[in-house]
């Protein structure tokens, strides 16, 4: 069995919603949090002015998600890495 990463959309309704005031970076710090969508990030890391979210789908050629990739920043480790879920986002 492939392993991948929780839905965001999961984690996010386990959770209180921010507040209608929080910046970018306090309504998606839930993504590096423990247990969540990205997997050995060092927080420490991230700068709360300069923080983005990617986003995008892993396929085979006729266009299948594909399971279990893992997706980081290659020269940039202490950001860790998700891994691809079952539709291959």
């Amino acid at each position: 069995m492939c392993q991948s990463a929780p839905d965001p959309l999961d984690i996010l309704l386990r959770k209180q919603p921010p507040a209608v005031t929080a910046t970018f970076y306090q309504k998606m710090k839930f993504l590096i949090e423990e247990d969540s969508v990205q997997s050995y990030a060092h927080r420490d890391e991230y700068s709360e002015s300069r923080v983005s979210v990617a986003r995008g789908q892993v396929v085979n050629k006729e266009g299948t998600g594909l399971i279990g990739v893992r997706v980081s920043v290659a020269t940039d480790p202490q950001f860790g890495f998700t891994l691809t879920r079952l539709d291959g986002w």
